[in-house]
């Protein structure tokens, strides 16, 4: 009897002793199965690629370009998305790098002149691009071989350049909203447009009469110059009216809206006035600043690293690949067919009067094309 009770005993022992290291085992495969794994491990990843996503950490495409401007050139941004932004996301659409356009001839142009600070308003005029280096508050020209020459410097920075038919350069004074004439020896007030344009004038072009159209700096107003000083309101409504143009004929003008993805042309009426408005063309980029050759075809700089060529009708024609951001474009040279393009390395819609001082490194380059401009 008692070995009975000792076996028995033994027997409930034992099989208590498997039952607890079955348990275990049990415990140790949950936590180790690769289901469990996997779990795990999705959890943090969609974490970690939530975080990367932030806006506040997430790597910008002017980064990309400064590290290589070639992976910069080769990013591609949605149409959609631009075409669906709010027009309080403007500023953010303005340094999206899209390079989806190919068409039959893509080329590249190559570098004239190197070290300026932002150059902007280019005119072919007497031999000589002429431009404002917008930051550096000067007028300068250079000619073919690179060769530069600070025409007059401008207190309030120089902005869009034309001519009188007296052969008196005009001026628009970005910052302080007037209209300058220069005769080669001082600069002198035309106009003084601050009433109606507090926010400073942009860029500007003079017609065969003397009469000059000038945009209002990020507002919505062009104003019309006439020779002796008289100012008026040519046309409102714009969405940032930028680089404009007058046709080979005279009678219309083209202006560059650049929040409002398209060029926007008037007719010109004997009187100076604008009247019939209507689309050019639209487009899936923020014009800047444009230029017109004699078949009424049109150079737009893009604010991206190359300019584009449409047609009159709005076939696109060109592609010219640059170093770094366009922000104008000219045509001229002894036969009319160097394209001028302006370029500077801005990163950031903020303060670029402070980013391209501290790079120096605004940039004229060029390329011949097919198609002359007009005198």
């Amino acid at each position: 009897m008692k070995k009975l009770c000792i076996l028995l005993l033994a027997v409930v022992i034992v099989t208590a002793l498997i039952s607890s290291c079955s348990d275990s085992s049990t415990k140790s495969e949950e936590l180790t199965s690769p289901a469990a794994s996997s779990e795990i491990s999705t959890t943090e990843t969609t974490e970690q690629v939530n975080s990367q996503n932030t806006p506040e950490e997430m790597s910008s495409v002017t980064e990309k370009e400064q590290e290589s401007p070639q992976a910069a050139t080769d990013e591609v941004s949605s149409s959609d998305a631009t075409d669906k932004a709010p027009a309080s996301d403007t500023k953010e659409k303005e340094y999206v790098l899209d390079t989806s356009i190919e068409p039959p001839k893509n080329i590249s142009a190559s570098i004239l002149v190197d070290g300026l600070v932002f150059p902007e308003c280019p005119r072919w005029h007497d031999g000589k691009l002429w431009f404002s280096d917008m930051h550096a508050g000067k007028v300068i020209t250079v000619d073919m071989d690179g060769v530069l020459e600070t025409i007059v410097e401008v207190p309030g920075n120089p902005g869009g350049l034309g001519w009188l038919p007296s052969g008196e350069l005009l001026v628009a004074s970005m910052n302080d909203s007037r209209v300058l004439t220069y005769d080669s020896h001082s600069l002198k007030e035309l106009c003084d447009l601050s009433d109606l344009s507090p926010s400073g004038l942009n860029d500007m072009v003079v017609d065969a009469q003397g009469r000059a159209y000038v945009g209002e700096f990020g507002g919505d107003e062009v104003f019309m110059v006439t020779p002796d000083g008289n100012a008026s309101i040519a046309a409102g409504g714009f969405n940032y009216p930028n680089g404009s143009v007058i046709t080979p004929d005279g009678q219309t003008i083209i202006i560059a809206e650049t929040y409002g993805n398209k060029l926007t042309a008037f007719n010109i009426n004997s009187d100076g006035t604008l009247s019939g408005s209507h689309t050019w063309i639209n487009v899936e980029f923020l014009p800047d600043g444009i230029c017109i050759d004699s078949e009424g075809g049109i150079w737009i700089a893009t604010i991206n690293p190359y300019v584009v060529r449409f047609a009159d009708g709005g076939k696109m024609t060109h592609v010219v690949r640059v170093s770094q951001r366009a922000f104008a474009c000219a045509l001229g040279g002894p036969d009319l067919r160097t394209l001028f393009i302006l370029t500077a390395p801005v990163t950031s819609a903020e303060n670029i009067a402070e980013q391209t001082k501290a790079a120096m490194s605004g940039r004229i380059e060029i390329v011949k094309v097919d198609i002359p401009g007009i005198e």
